[in-house]
């Protein structure tokens, strides 16, 4: 998508669309689809057409205290109030404060594509972020390109300004362009082309060894992210064709595929959300759900308590049978044995 010519301090982004494809989620077996035998529940998912609207950006020459972004930490916000505030008239400031820094679904959706978006017309971008702020968010933006300031004083310079600035489903249309075009230090062509995406504590999958077994006759590669580099990760992210992966922040990282990855989705049956299906279908990729085994307490948690992340960071179990179905619903095949 193009820009339209900066009009003084201001430039618009058109809107953009989202196809969605139709897709399938195949639950563990369950006796809510048969009562005197457990049997697999397959929920379609309709296709749409999602519409995202256009986006202005401009610069004014303000204090980052008339944007409102306060610390919940009362020292931080009483060092905010009283600290002078720091002088930077070199360039463009975004202050990412309001956002969190240690999550890369955070930063890659809230936070860089915003200030990728924005560099295009304002090339000289400094990122304000917090003291001491996380290390995987001063790597990503490193990698972004972006110099950063850390600081937890008030900032006074030429501040970018997003309209919708919260609103983060509205850049789904820009990653092919930001994410699956960039260029990173450290991307290597040489990873595997089929990935497993695991994870340890939160959300792991208790039957694992089962699962992995399913998909060692697809070629897939058991990976855990936080064992590589973020450059490693987003070039694992690239260059993979198929992925498994459950429901998380990594998932973010295939903002930088750009070759329609065949995606399938873990989740727990009590958090299913569909940011990654929206990811995915941006690239043209396929997507496909798989939801593990269903706890006692869902109804009265969900529906009667209506306690959306009670099971957020819940273990799971996966039925391979229902992994089976999802392999063969977007094309998968095993692999050809010599």
């Amino acid at each position: 998508m193009m820009l339209s010519s900066p009009s003084s301090d201001t430039v618009k982004i058109p809107g953009g669309s989202i196809e969605l494809f139709a897709a399938k989620t195949f639950t563990y077996p369950t006796r809510l689809a048969h009562a005197w035998e457990p049997r697999i529940l397959e929920i379609a998912h309709p296709a749409e057409h999602l519409h995202r609207r256009s986006i202005e950006i401009s610069v004014r020459e303000a204090s980052t205290r008339s944007l409102g972004i306060r610390f919940r930490n009362p020292y931080k916000r009483l060092y905010q109030k009283y600290a002078a505030p720091i002088q930077h008239r070199d360039g463009y400031l975004f202050d990412t404060r309001y956002e969190v820094d240690g999550n890369i679904a955070h930063i890659l959706g809230c936070i860089a594509i915003k200030a990728l978006l924005a560099r295009r017309s304002y090339p000289n971008i400094t990122l304000i972020l917090r003291e001491n702020p996380h290390k995987m968010a001063i790597e990503a933006y490193r990698l972004l390109g972006f110099p950063i300031l850390c600081t937890n004083r008030d900032v006074e310079g030429n501040l970018i300004i997003l309209s919708e600035q919260n609103d983060e489903p509205d850049f789904e249309p820009f990653y092919q362009t930001e994410f699956g075009q960039f260029e990173f230090e450290g991307y290597t062509a040489e990873t595997p082309e089929r990935v497993f995406l695991a994870r340890r504590g939160t959300r792991s999958i208790i039957n694992q060894g089962e699962i992995e077994q399913l998909l060692s006759k697809y070629g897939f590669t058991t990976l855990y992210f936080e064992d590589y580099s973020m450059a490693e990760q987003w070039s694992i992210a690239r260059n993979a064709k198929a992925v498994v992966g459950i429901h998380g922040a990594a998932l973010k990282n295939l903002v930088f595929n750009n070759q329609a990855v065949k995606l399938i989705e873990l989740f727990h049956p009590g958090y299913v959300v569909d940011i990654y299906r929206r990811d995915n279908a941006v690239s043209g990729g396929s997507w496909c759900g798989v939801s593990g085994q269903f706890p006692g307490n869902i109804i009265q948690k969900l529906e009667v308590e209506q306690d959306a992340r009670s099971f957020a960071l819940s273990r799971l179990t996966i039925d391979p049978i229902s992994l089976q179905k999802a392999l063969d619903e977007i094309a998968i095949a095993k692999l050809s044995v010599a």
